[in-house]
């Protein structure tokens, strides 16, 4: 089954809910969304400059479109809901930043090329018991 792509509504939305301001069932208010709507574009920008993510197509503001990849969903959420977090008076709460930092880590380890293994070799002539001394050794 193919990954589904998240979009900058659901991004708000999970956000939304990483705060607690939303009780279970209930729908975001309009000026909430726009809110936290206004983080995403700097958010996005700092983080490319900071070399933790590139995002590539956040959507356009006002909550719409954009295709967020699911990998990186939660952790841009987590970083997103730590920028918000002044907005609802919870700059006091620590784990938003141990969330963020977390996040941010996540983040960093996504952008990664693979890894590539290459072994060392050692020389045949230079294996234990290859050498052998020829004095009487």
């Amino acid at each position: 089954m193919p990954a589904t792509s998240f979009t900058r509504r659901d991004l708000i939305d999970k956000a939304l809910d990483n705060l607690g301001v939303l009780a279970a069932g209930q729908t975001p208010a309009a000026d909430d969304i726009a809110k936290v709507d206004t983080l995403i574009d700097p958010m996005v920008s700092m983080l490319a400059a900071d070399e933790i993510a590139y995002v590539d197509a956040p959507g356009e503001p006002v909550a719409s479109g954009g295709e967020i990849d699911p990998a990186q969903f939660l952790a841009l959420a987590a970083v997103l809901a730590d920028e918000a977090k002044c907005g609802w008076g919870l700059q006091a709460d620590p784990s938003f930043y141990v969330l963020r930092t977390q996040a941010e880590e996540r983040l960093r380890r996504l952008g990664r090329p693979p890894r590539t293994r290459r072994t060392l070799r050692t020389d045949p002539m230079l294996r234990r018991g290859a050498v052998r001394c020829r004095h009487g050794c």
